[in-house]
């Protein structure tokens, strides 16, 4: 069963999360929808360049460089995510 778009987009959301709270060595619980790299001063150019290779690892999916420049807070990144047909939930394997 698939689940609703909200619970998808939560599901997504909190993975993202996690993987941006390891490469961004920030608190997860310190992120939110609209956290963005005027808020998170260790998101620096380098740095987003190390998450677009995380997340696109963790939820196996290649990500367009237009879209790469789009991504700018987690609920933009969220959005890409769902365009681009990421699962909620890890794939076992």
């Amino acid at each position: 069963m698939t689940p609703e778009p909200a619970a998808a987009a939560d599901a997504i959301r909190a993975r993202l999360c996690r993987v941006m709270a390891q490469v961004l060595d920030v608190p997860e619980s310190s992120l939110g929808p609209q956290s963005s790299p005027d808020d998170i001063p260790s998101w620096d150019s380098m740095a987003h360049v190390l998450l677009v290779v995380e997340i696109e690892r963790e939820f196996q999916v290649a990500i367009p460089v237009e879209q790469t420049l789009e991504m700018v807070n987690i609920r933009s990144i969220v959005s890409i995510l769902q365009e681009l047909g990421a699962e909620p939930s890890a794939r076992g394997g």
